[in-house]
């Protein structure tokens, strides 16, 4: 543990880029979005556990259900007029429908990913362009400086006479 009594100090160990501005930092940071964010984040998650715990609870009953031992009870159980087949039938488009929800939350996850690449694409590209311009300020500042000493030099030797001329002018 270290104990830092400034900021100042703090950024020998933490970059800037990595602070809020409250500490001197130039992340930006919005708490009450990010609540929004993750309160969504977590409705999303229940909702993917009670779809995960309700297919669950479907395959095992599925699978306790005891298949037909002869081949009168399983034609039985095909028959259209047969109450049970109605039954059956309703079992038959729960699957389907549990199988089309699959799909579709498959569907939602490459549609996340690929729209999560996307995006971070975008922030890594404007990472990149937020360094050059913060290096093109930096060296344009660099280049007015320069500039500006370059032409306080009032007095300009064109040659090395000229250059001794004027030093000696100076000690005069």
């Amino acid at each position: 543990m270290i104990v830092l009594s400034t900021t100042e100090e703090l950024h020998k160990y933490i970059s800037v880029r990595q602070l809020t501005p409250d500490l001197g930092g130039t992340l930006q940071y919005n708490h009450e979005e990010w609540i929004e964010q993750r309160i969504e984040l977590e409705k999303f998650s229940a909702i993917t556990q009670q779809v995960s715990n309700a297919l669950d609870e479907f395959t095992r009953t599925i699978e306790e259900t005891e298949l037909p031992n002869n081949v009168d009870s399983t034609q039985q159980k095909n028959t259209c007029n047969d109450d049970k087949f109605v039954q059956s039938s309703d079992t038959i488009s729960n699957v389907f429908a549990v199988e089309r929800l699959l799909v579709q939350l498959e569907e939602t996850e490459k549609t996340f990913d690929e729209f999560w690449q996307e995006h971070s694409t975008k922030l890594r590209h404007c990472l990149e362009l937020r360094r050059f311009e913060q290096d093109f300020r930096e060296l344009q500042s660099n280049f007015d400086t320069n500039l500006k000493t370059v032409s306080e030099m009032t007095e300009v030797g064109e040659t090395v006479s000229r250059v001794d001329i004027n030093k000696g002018d100076k000690y005069i």
